[in-house]
């Protein structure tokens, strides 16, 4: 069978349609869909992207998007090392008893020779024993190392445990943090750092990190946030992050501190009122795109949205958008009869939708930002 990259080159060479015009059609930005032909998976900020530009691509050139999405997990799981175990056999009983038996008289054999042989040369053994005793006595002892601190991420390649409340951590993609907690020792494992920064805790749960705006995480669901991480600078290589134990703050206390202390840039004025409003507005998809939003506190929404679909979005506090193709989507202020492009097509762009307070007018400003 052949491979992913292979399944869609060779449909799209009998419809003699180039590169070019894919991207042109599809709107995906042509270093994805050389990325997809070579199977080259690595390309892409994540797997939900990756399979929701697999499904676009498979429907361009009329394929089979179920055939195409298990085509890329036979790839996936061909790329993935499989345990030393599992390669090797486990003997059958009969053979494992044999092994045993033939273990058992080997030893009974070197023992009866070695109870021999030291009768017979007791003398020089307890010479030998003596000489070999002033010798140790003599030789110098090489010094032990200290052991390494726990929180010292050379004892552990791409392992930080953190020890104190508040850390400052430089990471890599594929670093794994550690967090002692009173409910049990959590992790987080860093999955991205381009576009946008992403990490996945031990229960499989992501989360996309903002420069500048603390994510707080609750660990056990118990409505109480027990760690805050802070993303201070990243580039497609490293991040800088400060990572802090809360012990346990109310998630009530933080919805108007988390958007209140969030600013972006390339700041556009939406409008102006003496009092803050509830935030309306409608995300109209103009073409096929994966799509993720935020409201308030609320859990994260992400799913793949096809032409035509519109989705209302209504906010107390504040809301963020991340987009994969800023211009497959507008946002439409029915109450202020105003829309707003995000940006070109094939734009990768974070959001954020939030009033403002102006200290010259005191007046109020609806403002829509960029994150990223």
């Amino acid at each position: 069978m052949t491979k992913l990259g292979e399944y869609f080159i060779e449909a799209r060479n009998k419809q003699n349609i180039s590169i070019d015009r894919v991207v042109e059609d599809t709107h995906i930005i042509k270093k994805f869909i050389i990325a997809i032909e070579n199977d080259d998976f690595s390309a892409f900020p994540g797997e939900a992207y990756l399979k929701g530009f697999i499904r676009t691509y498979s429907d361009y050139l009329g394929l089979d998007t179920k055939e195409a999405i298990r085509r890329y997990e036979i790839v996936k799981m061909s790329e993935t090392p499989t345990p030393m175990e599992q390669l090797i056999p486990k003997p059958s009983s009969n053979f494992g008893l044999i092994i045993s038996v033939c273990v058992v008289v080997a030893v009974l054999i070197i023992g009866i020779g070695f109870f021999i042989f030291s009768n017979l040369s007791k003398d020089i053994s307890t010479k030998t024993t003596v000489d070999k005793t002033k010798q140790a006595q003599t030789k110098p002892v090489k010094p032990v190392k200290p052991a390494k601190a726990a929180n010292d991420t050379t004892s552990q390649k791409n392992l930080i445990k953190i020890i104190d409340d508040t850390n400052s951590l430089q990471i890599r993609k594929g670093d794994k943090i550690e967090i002692p907690t009173e409910f049990g020792t959590i992790s987080f494992v860093i999955l991205e750092l381009d576009p946008v920064l992403k990490i996945i805790d031990n229960k499989e749960k992501e989360y996309f990190l903002i420069k500048g705006n603390p994510t707080k995480i609750d660990v056990n669901n118990d409505g109480n946030y027990d760690v805050e991480i802070t993303v201070n600078s990243w580039d497609n290589k490293s991040a800088d992050l400060t990572l802090k134990k809360l012990g346990g703050v109310s998630r009530n206390e933080e919805v108007d501190q988390v958007y209140g202390n969030l600013q972006g840039d390339n700041v556009e004025v939406l409008a102006r009122k003496s009092l803050v409003e509830d935030i309306s507005f409608e995300l109209n998809i103009l073409s096929d795109t994966f799509l993720r939003y935020k409201v308030d506190l609320e859990e994260p929404v992400e799913k793949w949205f096809k032409t035509g679909d519109k989705i209302e979005i209504n906010a107390k506090t504040g809301a963020i958008v991340y987009l994969i193709s800023s211009g497959a989507v507008t946002f439409d202020f029915k109450s202020l009869d105003k829309t707003y492009t995000a940006g070109d097509i094939g734009k990768v762009d974070v959001k954020l939708i939030k009033w403002v307070k102006n200290r010259t007018s005191e007046e109020f400003e609806l403002q829509i930002s960029s994150l990223k």
